[in-house]
């Protein structure tokens, strides 16, 4: 999800979170979605100390379900992060040969020049995307919003906080979305990747997980 652990990010902000649950009752394998994470914390681990590795290594041993040939839902863990593909990347090959017709974005912050907001809107046949951002709290350049007045569309995110809670200022629409209208479905991504080209675009860029 988008949550960090704060209180902003656990209580109080505007956040998305997804679940995954596994209930070895059910006769059904494990989602693919905790064999994901468990190689990205493994990975991780490589460059801790031993005694983070013996941790993990323990962690692992302890659930023996892990190993079980997984069943999926649809449902797509995608991370992102030195040594693998950029995430637009990745979320381009989810929507197949037939490009999508549209986006609409939810995102706490942006990169400088929105060079990941307009590379998204290259994926769709439209060449836009919509924007939706929490006024006053998020940063863009006038200039970079100019440039890409034909591309980008901007919506102020409607705060769903009761009105005598509304003058608190760590309150934030933290909550990152894409949402690709593919024609007979859609696609939606979300978790800690901002609108932004180190969470998106570059290869050595941020460590990201959608």
């Amino acid at each position: 999800g988008s949550g960090n652990v704060t209180v902003g990010g656990l209580l109080r902000n505007a956040e998305l979170f997804g679940l995954f649950e596994y209930d070895r009752q059910s006769g059904a394998g494990p989602h693919p979605g905790f064999g994901a994470v468990v190689k990205f914390i493994e990975d991780l681990a490589e460059g801790a100390s031993e005694v983070v590795r013996k941790q993990v290594a323990r962690a692992v041993s302890w659930a023996p379900w892990l190993r079980e040939v997984p069943t999926g839902d649809g449902r797509i863990v995608l991370i992102g992060g030195v040594g693998r593909l950029p995430l637009l990347s990745q979320i381009r090959s989810l929507a197949g040969r037939k490009k999508p017709k549209s986006a609409v974005v939810l995102s706490a912050s942006f990169d400088r020049r929105l060079e990941a907001l307009k590379r998204l809107a290259g994926l769709t046949t439209q060449g836009q995307v919509r924007c939706i951002v929490q006024p006053g709290s998020v940063e863009l350049d006038g200039r970079a919003v100019e440039r890409l007045k034909g591309t980008v569309r901007w919506y102020p995110f409607i705060d769903p906080y009761p009105r005598e809670k509304k003058k608190r200022k760590d309150v934030r629409a933290h909550a990152k979305l894409i949402v690709l209208d593919c024609g007979d479905r859609e696609l939606v991504i979300y978790g800690s990747a901002n609108l932004s080209q180190p969470a998106l675009l570059d290869e050595e860029g941020n460590t990201e997980v959608v």
